[in-house]
């Protein structure tokens, strides 16, 4: 009877101690699960925060002006437009033998043992060619640096507001900025490329500034305007 009763007594005992250590096991696993929580989420939110400023959209926006993101779209759209648009179409590359008619409808050209350029016979001969060049070579667009080569050699440079013939080599030649002027579409710079039959203009590209103009058979670079006189139409030589 003794030992039963020890028994009983060891298990309620036992039992007793086992009973009084579950609420401090649970008491303690209540607070450490907000830590583990804590741990884990706070590195999510500090990532979160700091994408903010990179994402465009929902959780973040585009730093530049509403007028500036306006402007890149357009113009990046009408560039894409008019380059599908030139698809199949003949287009000018670097090292092209070309023509250049003024708004009278005279070839401009470089004259026989002389530096100047006139503008004087609608007739395509060997000095009213050009060779069209771009430093980087391959197809043309509007806004690049190009260097006209006449037909003996050199090439045609603005001094002052006088068009010569600079027999020099190319990397001491200023070269022209060949422009398409305004898109009519979105009046913006046209970036396009350049095709034969495209009117275009010639800047020197210089300090001035100043456009290639055609008055009477004279040739020269007086304005920074893309007027009537600065017309030019670039055509293909005939076979």
């Amino acid at each position: 009877m003794v030992v039963l009763r020890s028994q009983q007594a060891v298990r309620r005992n036992g039992v007793a101690t086992s009973s009084s250590a579950i609420p401090t096991a649970r008491h303690s696993l209540s607070l450490f699960l907000p830590v583990l929580l804590l741990l884990l989420v706070v590195p999510v939110l500090c990532f979160m925060v700091a994408s903010l400023p990179f994402v465009s959209g929902p959780f973040g926006s585009d730093s530049r002006p509403a007028a500036g993101r306006n402007r890149a779209v357009a113009v990046s759209m009408e560039a894409a437009k008019k380059t599908a648009s030139t698809q199949g179409q003949d287009r000018v590359k670097s090292g092209d033998k070309v023509l250049l008619m003024g708004h009278l409808g005279n070839y401009i050209n470089a004259e026989p043992g002389v530096d100047y350029v006139k503008s004087r016979a609608p007739i395509q001969a060997d000095r009213s060619t050009w060779i069209i060049e771009k430093t980087a070579g391959g197809p043309i667009s509007a806004q690049d640096i190009v260097y006209l080569q006449g037909y003996r050699g050199g090439y045609m440079d603005v001094q002052g507001d006088m068009v010569r013939i600079k027999m020099a080599d190319k990397p001491r030649c200023n070269g022209f900025v060949l422009t398409k002027g305004n898109d009519p579409k979105t009046g913006l710079t046209d970036y396009s490329p350049l095709v034969y039959g495209d009117i275009i203009y010639l800047r020197a590209n210089g300090e001035r500034n100043t456009y290639l103009d055609v008055e009477g058979q004279d040739v020269r670079a007086r304005w920074p305007d893309e007027g009537k006189w600065q017309v030019i139409t670039i055509q293909k030589p005939e076979a």
